[in-house]
């Protein structure tokens, strides 16, 4: 198994969650904003390490989340990136002025090279109920952008286009 460092870097990215309790007036508005699809986008790089996240993040008014994506990571300079698509089932709500996540269920496929599974478990890398917060720095009915407090990186999305 490869000790990987960033191990929690991703996590924030790609399941924002937690659940619902009563709320002000303020934070009611601000799920309500949120609440729907979204496409987002996420990369981080440090040294050989370089991860980057395209993911439709589907936010309901129960405080359940839906997610699916593909997620691309280079774990060190002696592996080839890994493609990997992702989809999975959280909870969230917003508190004082944060995204408050927590993963509840996760599946992920290894696109591209399936032999490296038992190298690098991404079901370890991002663990189930871990809760984690981010900042919402930006929120309009097109825009949001996400500041995580464990890896202090951006997270950004766009409003999906309805079909």
């Amino acid at each position: 198994m490869i000790n990987c460092n960033a191990k929690y870097l991703f996590i924030p990215a790609f399941f924002l969650v937690a659940s619902c309790s009563s709320k002000d007036s303020g934070t009611a508005s601000v799920e309500k904003r949120i609440s729907g699809a979204w496409d987002c986008i996420y990369s981080l790089g440090e040294g050989a390490t370089r991860m980057s996240l395209t993911a439709k993040e589907t936010y309901m008014m129960n405080g359940v989340s839906n997610s699916i994506g593909l997620f691309k990571a280079k774990f060190s300079s002696r592996l080839p990136e890994i493609e990997y698509r992702l989809s999975g089932t959280s909870s969230w709500k917003v508190e004082d002025g944060f995204l408050v996540s927590t993963l509840n269920s996760i599946d992920v496929v290894n696109l591209s090279h399936p032999e490296f599974d038992d190298l690098i478990d991404l079901k370890e890398i991002m663990p189930l109920n871990l809760a984690d917060r981010s900042e919402i720095v930006e929120l309009s009915d097109s825009k949001m952008t996400l500041k995580s407090e464990s890896d202090n990186e951006l997270y950004h999305c766009k409003r999906a286009l309805t079909r």
